[in-house]
């Protein structure tokens, strides 16, 4: 009896522990949720929200001559069937090295833009990037009668958003809401795709190649206005904040994201040294490679490998984009629920997230290049896409987890070489896809599901677990 009472006693015991840590769980939920409830109410993600329009406004300026190209340089009829001879006459060679002109542009801005969005208010200096970029958006469309690469300074205004946007979360993102709060910003650049390709195509071919250059333009200039009001370098100095949420950003940020700094200061060879750094830059270049080589040549081969009209072609290109958004999202949610409640740490969690993305990106890449039939294609192409969503939350936001306080500057050195990946392969496969033929994109397909797996081993083998 005394072994049975035991045990009883035992049992119950234990059953009241569990439920015991069960309450507390579903207390921590409850207040979880009752924390994020209206959270368009919170300024912090009013600036993610506004930011996400910011640069799917910024992306739909760059994607404006991915689209434009095709009326520009070719034989083009339009809605109305009317027929237009080229207006410019460029070869394939010299057309790659335009695009690659536009992203040696962006690469130059990287660094630069880390240190003054470190430096400086950050907010302003994303303000300043769109909305310039904006303004020589509406010029340039008449620049390009008179010189090709008058477009350059449009890429390099653009060049400072991703530091800028990284030195506002450095002061706003608590640390367990980053991975939430900086993909719901970053989708914006895929969102900006999504929308850009469909209504750029259309008023190329409603109304001249000129038009979305005006349509983006106006756009921009139009959003910094709003987020003029709405955003301050940070909490302390915002002007309709609640002191609620200023008090709990200030203190789970705490003090590492106060103090200003100068070239002397920052620790450049810690940074060069930096194991993690290089796993990022990697895998930043590998995905610019991918992503890239999509925006500006998606409807290229949509048109010439698939023969599908550019009005058709604009709409059925916007549906990678599309599920890249909402995966990013969705992995952005999991990402912060998988940290804050323990079950993976910060690095393993990213490694997942890493791995998933370039796995399955490079394994449907690699299928598109022995596919001939349009369905499969774009099912394939919508296919990687998805996956390629997953590893935004992987490398993309990883800067903040190495060191919030250099984040800016950590994104500027990794962006750069990202950005130098798209103009590197401009050239390349401009060239292969200029052959019309299914060969061309094999080769450039194939090299991309190389630099992809490289890209995993890579980020596995240098990454350290936080």
């Amino acid at each position: 009896m005394m072994v049975r009472e035991s045990q009883r006693v035992g049992k119950v015991r234990f059953h009241k522990r569990g439920r015991r840590r069960t309450n507390q769980k579903r207390q921590s939920c409850m207040k979880f949720m009752f924390q994020n409830r209206f959270f368009l109410k919170k300024v912090r993600w009013q600036i993610s929200i506004l930011a996400h329009i910011g640069f799917a406004i910024s992306f739909g300026i760059r994607a404006n001559f991915g689209v434009a190209k095709n009326r520009m340089v070719n034989n083009f009829t339009d809605a109305y069937g009317i027929f237009h001879e080229p207006q410019f006459f460029w070869s394939a060679t010299e057309l790659g090295m335009l695009e690659s002109s536009f992203f040696y542009g962006y690469a130059i801005s990287q660094i630069p833009a880390g240190i003054l969005a470190a430096k400086f208010a950050p907010n302003k200096l994303f303000c300043f990037g769109v909305g310039t970029a904006s303004l020589l958006n509406i010029i340039v469309a008449f620049a390009f009668q008179y010189h090709p690469f008058t477009d350059m300074m449009v890429i390099v205004m653009q060049g400072v958003t991703y530091p800028a946007m990284h030195g506002v979360w450095r002061h706003w993102a608590p640390p367990l809401e980053r991975s939430k709060l900086a993909t719901t910003t970053f989708t914006g650049s895929y969102v900006g795709v999504m929308v850009a390709l469909p209504v750029s195509a259309a008023t190329v071919s409603y109304f001249s190649w000129s038009a979305p250059f005006y349509v983006y333009g106006v756009s921009g200039l139009l959003w910094a206005m709003s987020w003029w009001y709405v955003s301050s370098s940070s909490p302390c100095d915002h002007r309709y904040i609640t002191d609620e949420e200023r008090t709990y950003i200030t203190e789970k940020v705490g003090t590492v994201a106060s103090g200003n700094m100068t070239l002397t200061t920052i620790p450049w060879k810690s940074i060069l040294f930096s194991l993690p750094v290089w796993a990022i830059t990697i895998s930043n270049f590998c995905r610019s490679w991918t992503f890239f080589l999509l925006l500006s040549n998606q409807l290229t081969y949509m048109r010439d490998v698939l023969h599908l009209d550019i009005r058709h072609s604009g709409m059925i290109s916007a549906l990678p984009q599309l599920m890249m958004a909402i995966v990013v999202l969705i992995s952005g949610q999991v990402a912060d629920w998988l940290r804050s409640t323990g079950k993976m740490s910060t690095g393993a969690v990213r490694k997942l997230f890493n791995t998933l993305g370039f796995s399955g990106e490079a394994f449907f890449m690699a299928m598109l290049a022995f596919v001939k039939e349009p369905g499969i294609a774009v099912a394939c192409l919508v296919s990687a896409a998805t996956f390629s969503g997953m590893n935004i939350v992987g490398f993309n936001v990883n800067h903040f987890d190495i060191a919030p306080r250099y984040a800016p500057i950590l994104m500027g050195f990794t962006n750069g070489f990202g950005a130098l990946a798209d103009g590197l392969n401009m050239p390349c496969n401009s060239t292969k896809n200029a052959k019309q033929e299914l060969h061309g994109v094999q080769e450039a397909t194939e090299l991309q599901h190389s630099i992809e797996e490289r890209a995993v081993k890579l980020f596995e083998l240098l990454h350290e677990n936080p």
